[in-house]
């Protein structure tokens, strides 16, 4: 606990020691593991940090402001040089090229500008006629993507040429823009409620994936399958869809929530998809769209965020409610932390899968221990005995669940 006004960015670094987060009270902070801060926050910016990344060796921090600036900070929070100072208004996006050498930056004010990791600007900034909200490197760093607020999305080569024409089809803003791993495609998503997928000439593929039905017509998630080849979307029209590369859907919409739909996540083995709703409940579906068992009924509010651990064995989702919950594949409630004083807006699981980092409007992230599968069963019976052993109303048979659990790790 640090930050004093909400956490609009957390990110680890590659090895998992270290958590960065940016927060609106104009600070970025690092974390170790156990939830210590390291040093001192990292003042400097004059406005809210909208966004802060690692780069890929993990030793240099970015961070992008309201302020208008892009500031570098190495592992220990110490300030690199001075603040990247070029733009006139509001950074809403940073990203570091795969090789780490150049930072891409997008702002407000219509441009995209690449720096060294000196802070001093590559060539000219990339113009646009409208605000860029989001800039994207391709795996190969030769190609840079950038999506705008009149839903438009342009491609330039490292010198700042254009690469063709702009993308059209989006009919709002478009918020987010990314490669796929393999290089081949770009997939974009719009507050219009689509979401598209491009060649790397900027071609379409197949038709957008459009099915969701809203007045307010809005993508709140997409996740894309290990494999790459099945799209999973979430709507506010309170449904999920599943789609192939080429924009077509698999199958009926995945029905079952009775309001938005905020998240939406891939188990690791892709066999497995578990979606988070404001009517307080998450849901899992198999790669055909199936339900699996009964929703995940536990939150006391809308749930924002659901994420798998590495293994994909556990599941941890975030609520209004101010906690985070985990649950195993079957739907089983295993833990609850409870610490944050207001909303839990994101979770995510370290990559070793021992470390749950979570992000509150309380303006804090908290960390919290992942104990093992025997452990958090050992809990959760605990929690259980009393009720299963005396309630009048249990089956003879539910009295035999925590038969052979070990209570007393």
């Amino acid at each position: 606990k640090g930050h004093q006004s909400s956490v609009n960015s957390v990110s680890f670094s590659r090895d998992g020691q270290t958590i960065a987060s940016a927060s609106v009270d104009g600070t970025v902070r690092l974390w170790d593991r156990q939830g210590n801060p390291i040093g001192q926050p990292l003042l400097g910016h004059q406005n809210s940090v909208n966004s802060v990344s690692f780069s890929r060796d993990g030793q240099t921090i970015a961070s992008a402001s309201v302020d208008g600036t892009v500031r570098l900070w190495d592992r220990q929070g110490n300030p690199i040089g001075q603040p990247f100072k070029g733009h006139q208004n509001s950074v809403n996006s940073v990203s570091f090229s795969p090789d780490g050498q150049t930072i891409a930056s997008a702002s407000v004010d219509g441009t995209v500008r690449l720096w060294d990791r000196q802070g001093n600007p590559i060539g000219q900034p990339f113009s646009h006629e409208n605000s860029v909200w989001s800039v994207s490197f391709s795996p190969d760093g030769q190609t840079i993507a950038s999506a705008l607020s009149d839903g438009t999305l342009s491609l330039w080569d490292r010198q700042g040429n254009p690469i063709g024409q702009p993308l059209l089809g989006h009919e709002s803003a478009v918020w987010s823009v990314r490669f796929s791993p393999n290089d081949l495609t770009i997939a974009s998503t719009s507050v219009d409620g689509t979401v598209r997928v491009w060649d790397r000439q900027g071609n379409p593929i197949g038709q957008p994936f459009k099915r969701h039905q809203s007045r307010v017509s809005r993508v709140n998630s997409v996740s894309v399958s290990p494999d790459g080849q099945t799209i999973a979307s979430a709507s506010v029209d309170g449904t999920v869809r599943l789609w192939d590369r080429q924009g077509n859907p698999i199958g009926q919409p995945l029905l079952g929530h009775q309001s938005r739909v905020n998240s939406v996540s891939f188990s690791p083995d892709g066999q497995t998809i578990a979606s988070a709703s404001v009517d307080r409940t998450v849901r899992l579906w198999d790669r055909q769209g199936n339900p699996i068992g009964q929703p995940l009924l536990g939150h006391e509010s809308a749930v924002w965020s659901v994420s798998f651990s590495p293994d994909g064995q556990t599941i941890a989702s975030a609520s209004d409610d101010r906690t985070v919950r985990l649950w195993d594949r079957q739907g089983n409630q295993l833990a609850i932390f409870r610490g944050h004083e207001s909303a839990v807006w994101s979770v995510s699981f370290s990559p070793d899968g021992q470390t749950i980092a979570s992000g509150s409007v309380d303006g804090t992230v908290r960390l919290w221990r992942m104990e093992n599968l025997e452990q958090l069963l050992a809990r959760g019976c605990n929690w259980l005995r009393d009720y299963l052993t005396t309630n009048p109303d249990v089956k003879e048979s539910d009295k035999l669940l925590c038969e052979g659990i070990n209570t007393q790790q």
